[in-house]
């Protein structure tokens, strides 16, 4: 029996509850360290509707994207998927964004500037 069965929920209801999940944590993740949607798909090069579908769980979110959500927003991958637990322990952010005071983050060529919100 699977796990979704003993739940009580279908796989197709689990899966969606699963990206509305990663949504929330995206989200929440982005808005802890000030950045903006646009600035966030900028970094990624992608549409800022794409990141508003992301957190609203109504994309999905492939796996190199994910990991560079999870440099970004400098917390592990399994923060975001739940896997092991990370999330519900509090995994904490280190001491600040990885730009510095006014410092520059260069993901895969994508230049950003921002204030430390130290």
């Amino acid at each position: 029996m699977s796990e979704s069965s003993r739940v009580g929920r279908s796989a197709p209801e689990e899966k969606e509850l699963d990206r509305l999940l990663l949504g929330t944590r995206l989200k929440d993740a982005r808005e802890y360290l000030e950045l903006s949607q646009e600035e966030v798909a900028r970094i990624l090069r992608i549409p800022r509707s794409a990141v508003s579908l992301m957190e609203a769980g109504q994309r999905k979110v492939d796996a190199i994207e994910l990991k560079r959500l999870a440099e970004i927003y400098q917390r592990p991958i399994d923060y975001f998927t739940g896997e092991s637990g990370a999330a519900l322990r509090g995994v904490p952010l280190r001491s600040g964004p990885p730009w510095g005071v006014w410092g520059r983050l260069d993901l895969c060529g994508a230049s950003y500037h921002h204030a430390a919100l130290n």
